[in-house]
């Protein structure tokens, strides 16, 4: 029963509610699945926009807000320097005030003293009108009894009368200035002796001295009076310096010696002065630094004298390295200007005129230009002839010469050719090579340059040691290298040969040149043909490895016209 009441309680209830009416349009055409969802995509495309712009228009304002912030923030820093620029002006202001204000004090401080100054000054001069006046009348009380007793001899003969004036140096001569005519003495002489110097115009007039300790004045009474003094006098005649001109690299030191010339003591200082600071500093001793290229005077002044000494910095050279750089690059064909070329003779022979021509520091000088200071290594060439030997060639590997072969101005300098003439550095045939090379120099042409260069003509000979022909090691008597070393008879500027009875030594008719010693190491010049070691090079060897592959010392000690400026290195 209950299930029947309940089925119709729920028919009734439907009939009772009311069904929403949907009018039908007649032109509506009933919507697709397919059109309902494109309609949802839109409007969720459209909530997705507008979301968009919310968000734009959120941000924009957030940085609004961001931007009045950073304005505020701005502000607050504008006011506080603001703040501390018035905090800065007004305690400038109390510093002016204060200084102000103590000018003020000073000023009275000043005065006052002044005032007693002044006080002190008058209780001064009148206490000495009173002595003035009391010494007055006691002279007068002296006199008028002298007058009245009339004995001069009362007066003492060696008076402290104050006669001498000045004594001073003028026109080389001693002047001594006095009060009034007398005559003068700079020894302690007799009243009655002929050597006193009468004055003229209250003048006497003596021979230089550098010093003068007293001096005798005889006055008409022929009293002496012996004036005490220690006057100092000296006649400066001239400066002059040991080098009138340096020719160096950019970063390079060195130091101008002087010489004084003159009479007594001198004791002013000397000045010295760059023209130009920015290519050389000079210091107050005479030590100088090249700082770019280009040419300058260092001025050497005392009293009125002056010499100038002349500075030419190049970058045509390097400055003298620590140890020798065997692997420099090698010298490039027609590198240098016809000036160059003379300019770098020129620093070549100054060079070898500093240490001493024609002396073993003079051949030294020379190689260590060649390796050290020359900015490019020369390479080794087998030469086609020499002018000492047959066939006669000139400059093939040789260039037996003054200057370097560098330019083909040097051609004329060449006497016979057979492939060249050719500068070094630029392609040449070489006969022996059987191929062409970059002229340069063999072992024996090296040290045939070098002894050029100090003024020797050895005649462009070979390395050897035969018997039949001249050779360098004729040059001067030899000696094994470890008696050499053994007998301290080595010295730099020696020859050393690698030829002999030593299988270790290099291959016969190597010779090579000592250009320095230092803690028992040998930095040796020499022209090398190796891989590693080619051209003209200082190599260095220790006590052993020299033993190893030198034989012979040519010990040239009659063969150079004495040591010269010798330095057993190059620092």
């Amino acid at each position: 029963m209950s299930k029947k009441k309940n089925n119709k309680r729920k028919k009734q209830y439907k009939k009772n509610s009311i069904k929403p009416k949907t009018v039908k349009n007649k032109h509506q055409k009933k919507s697709s699945p397919n059109q309902t969802k494109i309609d949802i995509i839109k409007i969720k495309e459209k909530v997705i926009e507008e979301e968009k712009q919310r968000q734009i228009e959120l941000e924009k304002q957030r940085q609004i807000e961001l931007e009045k912030q950073r304005q505020i923030e701005l502000e607050k820093q504008r006011q506080i320097e603001l703040e501390k620029q018035r905090q800065i002006e007004l305690e400038k202001q109390r510093q002016i005030e204060l200084e102000k204000q103590r000018q003020i004090e000073l000023e009275k401080q000043r005065q006052i003293e002044e005032l007693n100054h002044k006080k002190e000054i008058k209780k001064k001069r009148i206490k000495r009108i009173i002595w003035t006046f009391t010494i007055i009348i006691l002279l007068c009380i002296i006199v008028l009894s002298a007058l009245i007793i009339n004995k001069e001899y009362l007066m003492p003969k060696y008076s402290k009368k104050p006669y001498v004036i000045d004594v001073y140096l003028e026109n080389e001569n001693i002047k001594v200035s006095t009060s009034e005519p007398v005559k003068c003495s700079l020894n302690k002489i007799e009243v009655d002796s002929n050597e006193w110097i009468e004055s003229i115009n209250n003048i006497c007039t003596f021979d230089f001295q550098d010093s003068i300790k007293t001096v005798y004045i005889k006055d008409k009474y022929n009293r002496i009076i012996e004036h005490n003094t220690n006057n100092e006098f000296s006649i400066l005649d001239d400066i002059t310096v040991n080098k009138s001109t340096y020719y160096l690299a950019i970063n390079a030191k060195d130091k101008i010696e002087y010489n004084i010339i003159g009479r007594g003591k001198i004791n002013d200082k000397v000045t010295f002065t760059s023209n130009n600071p920015k290519i050389v500093s000079v210091t107050e001793d005479g030590a100088f630094n090249t700082l770019q290229a280009g040419e300058t005077d260092i001025v050497l002044t005392i009293r009125d004298k002056e010499v100038k000494v002349h500075i030419l910095v190049t970058d045509l050279i390097t400055t003298m390295p620590t140890l020798p750089n065997v692997y420099k690059s090698l010298l490039p064909c027609e590198r240098y200007t016809e000036e160059e070329n003379n300019l770098l003779d020129k620093i070549l022979k100054d060079r070898v005129y500093t240490a001493g021509y024609k002396t073993r520091a003079g051949a030294v000088a020379a190689a260590r230009f060649l390796v050290l200071e020359f900015p490019y290594r020369l390479t080794y060439f087998s030469e086609n002839g020499r002018m000492g030997g047959w066939p006669q060639v000139d400059a093939e590997g040789r260039y037996n010469h003054e200057g370097l072969y560098l330019h083909s101005s040097r051609f004329a300098n060449v006497e016979k050719s057979m492939y060249g003439p050719q500068i070094w550095g630029c392609p040449l045939y070489s006969a022996p090579a059987e191929g062409e090379r970059k002229n340069g120099l063999d072992c024996s042409g090296f040290i045939t340059w070098i002894l050029r260069q100090a003024g020797f003509d050895t005649g462009d000979v070979g390395a050897g040691v035969t018997a039949w022909q001249d050779d360098m090691t004729d040059l001067g008597p030899l000696k094994r290298i470890p008696d050499a070393i053994q007998d301290g008879s080595l010295k730099v500027g020696d020859l050393l040969s690698g030829d002999g009875e030593n299988p270790n030594a290099y291959d016969g008719g190597h010779i090579a040149f000592l250009a320095g010693i230092k803690d028992n190491n040998y930095y040796v010049a020499e022209e090398l043909w190796f891989n590693d070691y080619f051209g003209a090079i200082i190599k260095k060897y220790d006590e052993e490895s020299f033993k190893y592959y030198f034989y012979w010392q040519v010990d040239l000690k009659d063969f150079y016209e004495g040591d010269g400026n010798l330095t057993n290195f190059w620092e």
